[in-house]
């Protein structure tokens, strides 16, 4: 994860578990074909990050989320 993605991804997070949020370590995970893929250790916990280049993405991972709930 590209250190600006990883700066927007902790900023992110922050917003929604507070400022004092930190990312800790970062695993980039294969598997995936069409997203790239991390696990991250923050002081809040593990997270589980997907994010594409691809605009249409948007649309995807919003179906993907719908369908986890």
């Amino acid at each position: 994860m590209a250190t600006n993605l990883q700066s927007s991804t902790q900023e992110t997070l922050r917003e929604h578990f507070g400022n004092n949020l930190e990312i800790t370590d970062l695993e980039t995970l294969s598997g995936g074909c069409i997203n790239d893929a991390a696990r991250l250790e923050t002081t809040e916990g593990p997270f589980f990050v997907k994010w594409s280049r691809d605009p249409r993405a948007y649309q995807q991972f919003r179906t993907e989320k719908l369908a986890l709930e």
